[in-house]
C-alpha cells in the first residue's frame, strides 16, 4: 500500500501534494561508514524542476589535493572498502586511479555542493535521498572536519525514499504522521519503521520491485550520479501510481434485490 494512503490532506500539502514536483536529489559514495573517519569520496545529484527532469551530474573528489588526508591512509583506506565490497560482488566506484584522474579538489567541490544546495532549500527544493540521514551526516562531518562550511544540513524539507520504501511494507502501522511532527522529524522516525529485518536497498531491492532500470544499467549502481538518478526514478514510479489510482473509476456497489 502506497505510504500517500496514510497522509492527511495537510501533511500532504506540506509535503508539494505528496510527491513533490522541485526537488534535489543527492547520493555520495564514501570511503567507509564511520562518520568521524570517513571521506565522502563522490557526490551525485539529480535535480527535478517544476515537474520536469532537469540534469543530473557527478562530482569525483580527489583527496590527494588536500594536506590534512595522509596519503597512506587513503590509499590504504580505499584498498579497503574496495575489498569490502568486492566480497559483496560490487565494484567501488571511485578507485584512486578515477580520483586522481577525474577529481576536483575537496574544498571546490564541497563550496560548489554548498552553493548548488543553499539556493535550493532557498528556493523552496526538497532534498531527497535513499538513507539521506547517513549521508548528511557524513557529508557535515567533512564539512566541520576540514573546515569547509559551518552549519551545513540538508534543510527541513527531506524526501527520503528508503523511510518511504519502509512506509509501503509496513501496512500502515506508523506510517501516518503524528501530531506536531516536522518533515524532518517524520521522516528521521521512518527510517527506524519495522526494524533492522526490513529489506529496503535501492539496488537490490527498489530498482528490482519497481523495475526502475535494466540489468545493464543497473551495472552503474553504486556510481554517486546513477544512484541519485534512481532515487528520481522511484520517485517519479510513485508519481505514476498515485496519479493512477487518482484516475481510476470506482465500482459501484450494487445492493442485491431480494425477493419475497
Amino acid at each position: 500500500m502506497l505510504f500517500l494512503n496514510h497522509w492527511s490532506p495537510a501533511f500532504k500539502e506540506k509535503m508539494q501534494g505528496g510527491i513533490p514536483t522541485r526537488y534535489v536529489s543527492l547520493d555520495v559514495e564514501t570511503s567507509g561508514l564511520d562518520h568521524n573517519k570517513d571521506i565522502v569520496t563522490q557526490i551525485g545529484f539529480t535535480i527535478f524542476l517544476d515537474g520536469k527532469f532537469d540534469r543530473k551530474q557527478s562530482i569525483v573528489i580527489d583527496w590527494t589535493k588536500e594536506s590534512h588526508v595522509s596519503f597512506n591512509w587513503l590509499r590504504d583506506r580505499i584498498t579497503y572498502v574496495t575489498n569490502v565490497m568486492h566480497e559483496k560482488g560490487i565494484e567501488y566506484a571511485v578507485p584512486l586511479e578515477r580520483m586522481q584522474k577525474e577529481g576536483m579538489a575537496p574544498s571546490k567541490a564541497f563550496s560548489g555542493l554548498w552553493k548548488m544546495l543553499q539556493k535550493a532549500i532557498k528556493d523552496g527544493y526538497f532534498v531527497a535521498g535513499h538513507n539521506l540521514f547517513f549521508d548528511e551526516t557524513i557529508l557535515e562531518k567533512n564539512y566541520t572536519r576540514f573546515g569547509f562550511a559551518k552549519n551545513f544540513g540538508y534543510g527541513p524539507r527531506v524526501y527520503d525514499t528508503m523511510g518511504l520504501e519502509r512506509a509501503n511494507l509496513n501496512n500502515g502501522a506508523g506510517v501516518a504522521p503524528k501530531a506536531g511532527e516536522t518533515i524532518r522529524d517524520y521522516f528521521d522516525r521512518l527510517r527506524w519503521l519495522g526494524g533492522a529485518k526490513v529489506k529496503t536497498s535501492l539496488d537490490k531491492h527498489c530498482a528490482v520491485k519497481y523495475q526502475l532500470a535494466t540489468p545493464d544499467e543497473m551495472n552503474q549502481a553504486h556510481d554517486a550520479e546513477f544512484d541519485s538518478y534512481l532515487v528520481h526514478l522511484l520517485i517519479e514510479c510513485w508519481r505514476k501510481k498515485a496519479e493512477s489510482r487518482k484516475t481510476e473509476t470506482p465500482v459501484k456497489r450494487v445492493t442485491p434485490q431480494r425477493n419475497f
